[in-house]
């Protein structure tokens, strides 16, 4: 590079050039090499390559494949601080805040969670996220009102937005407010009849309004989809035992201990409860 440099221009570089060049490429080379790792699945490697490329130049690509990973690795302290810093310098790109919102609400900072969705919900006036993560807030902290009212503006934002359905409806059925819940998750089914989550709340509202068949058949479908889902085992051996169906409880735990043998106890635990009342 000097050699070509100084053929066309007839000046050499300086020191100064020389060692700027010098950095430019083990930067580029540590990004490179970082990245090609994370696509083949060595995201050791690629976490210590990336760390080192912006440790020479503070690039905002390489923080967020730096961030990502982290993720992958569960290291959310990691990636809170890496999101942190590009939300600095990148203020009005809302899915750094939006990413950052949710590592925050899985950490418990709640009040960390909601001073981001407040801020982007002033600047991405058209978004649902930050609606539907203080729906998630507002929920946690007992505020069931409030956690209902996000979830509809993030909905009225994104009618095709299922979590958020799925979290109102979930939010109604512990009101109580199982009408409400089921045109919910009626949605919801009507999109995917297969979707678990809004099955057990079908059938939470089922048990709740005294149609035992239909909560019956509602856990039974999610056994069918997924028999490692230890919470319908669960249930499904409540409404048995209230039934008074003590051999098909019986049944359905020996059915359970296959599939989730590490719930065993707590199911266990509930049938001799009921029975015993």
């Amino acid at each position: 590079m000097g050699f070509v440099k100084t053929l066309f221009t007839g000046k050499e570089d300086t020191a100064e050039q020389k060692a700027e060049e010098r950095r430019q490429g083990d930067f580029d080379m540590f990004k490179y090499d970082g990245i090609q790792a994370l696509r083949i699945g060595q995201v050791d490697f690629g976490i210590a390559c990336l760390q080192r490329a912006i440790s020479i130049h503070d690039d905002i690509e390489a923080r967020q494949h730096l961030a990502n990973a982290l993720l992958r690795k569960d290291d959310l302290d990691g990636a809170i601080k890496q999101l942190q810093h590009l939300a600095s310098i990148r203020p009005d790109e809302p899915s750094v805040a939006i990413t950052l919102a949710e590592l925050y609400f899985q950490q418990e900072q709640y009040e960390e969670a909601l001073s981001i969705c407040n801020d982007a919900t002033d600047k991405f006036v058209d978004m649902a996220q930050p609606h539907f993560i203080k729906a998630k807030v507002k929920r946690v902290q007992g505020d069931l009102l409030g956690a209902v009212a996000e979830a509809t503006i993030a909905i009225s934002k994104d009618d095709n937005f299922v979590n958020a359905y799925l979290l109102r409806a979930g939010i109604l059925a512990d009101m109580g407010q199982n009408h409400e819940a089921e045109a919910d998750v009626a949605h919801i089914l009507s999109l995917n009849p297969d979707d678990e989550d809004a099955l057990a709340i079908k059938a939470k509202c089922c048990a709740a309004a005294a149609r035992a068949d239909e909560a019956e058949e509602c856990y039974r479908h999610i056994i069918e989809l997924n028999p490692f889902n230890a919470e319908a085992y669960l249930h499904l051996g409540q409404l048995l035992m209230l039934q008074g169906r003590t051999d098909e409880a019986t049944h359905l735990a020996e059915e359970a201990l296959q599939y989730a043998p590490q719930q065993m106890e707590t199911i266990n635990g509930k049938f001799e409860s009921e029975g015993r009342d």
